[in-house]
């Protein structure tokens, strides 16, 4: 019965919230591939960077869709929330280190020269993304964290009652 009640309110979220489907699955399947055939092969490495990036949007939107159909307090939201910070790390905070090494690497400088000796946009663009992934990553944290406590809080009254 539960089974049921989880997709019929799946399908709802689905048929009222098209663009948040479409944006958040549909278009990494689609846009992703087809940037990198136009690009004919050049800055594909950035280009995969970017599409890595984007290994978060399963997580973001399994959150969304959990926080929709009121499954806030469940195991399932609590693991995606972990899920969420551990993929994040990586593929939006970690990233950023590992593509200034690599260019630091490709031009044989030690990393800080290399983040140094990226043309100014790119210097900008680093800098700004990267404050704004670790905003996010605080906030995830805290949500992860939140969330945690509430669970346990809810064991607790549970097991006392």
């Amino acid at each position: 019965m539960a089974d049921k009640d989880f997709l019929s309110r799946v399908k709802s979220f689905v048929k009222y919230q098209p663009l948040m489907v479409l944006h958040h699955f549909f278009l990494p399947m689609v846009y992703g591939p087809a940037l990198l055939h136009f690009r004919h092969g050049k800055g594909d490495y950035i280009i995969g960077c970017a599409i890595t990036m984007q290994a978060t949007i399963p997580f973001i939107s399994l959150r969304h869709i959990l926080l929709q159909v009121e499954m806030r307090h469940t195991t399932l939201y609590i693991v995606n929330g972990l899920l969420l910070a551990v993929s994040f790390s990586i593929a939006r905070i970690y990233i950023w280190f590992h593509l200034v090494h690599t260019y630091a690497v490709y031009r044989d400088l030690p990393f800080i020269d290399g983040f140094l000796a990226l043309p100014t946009i790119c210097s900008c663009c680093t800098i700004g993304f990267f404050i704004l992934n670790s905003i996010w990553f605080v906030k995830i944290l805290l949500l992860v964290k939140r969330s945690s406590k509430e669970i346990l809080n809810l064991l607790k009254l549970s097991k006392s009652s």
